[in-house]
């Protein structure tokens, strides 16, 4: 109906239940997200194909998995 107000996942309470929920995971040193494709070893392999000139795309192929990931590889610390 006009003019009646719905309780929902707008409501804000929802979200600021969650968010709390979150910054307690993260305090207690959980991993937030979704698990990591590669593994270290995959990493560091993905690093030594870049450094010996295959390309970004070629890597991704070998992997099997997206360009973005490979780029994210390249440039993490």
């Amino acid at each position: 109906m006009p003019g009646e107000r719905r309780i929902g996942p707008d409501d804000g309470v929802e979200r600021r239940c969650k968010l709390g929920g979150l910054k307690r995971a993260k305090t207690e040193g959980k991993a937030l997200g979704c698990p990591s494709t590669l593994n270290d070893k995959q990493k560091q392999d993905v690093r030594d194909n870049l450094a010996a000139g295959m390309s970004v795309s070629a890597v991704a192929r070998k992997f099997i998995t997206s360009r973005q990931t490979i780029m994210r590889v390249r440039y993490e610390p």
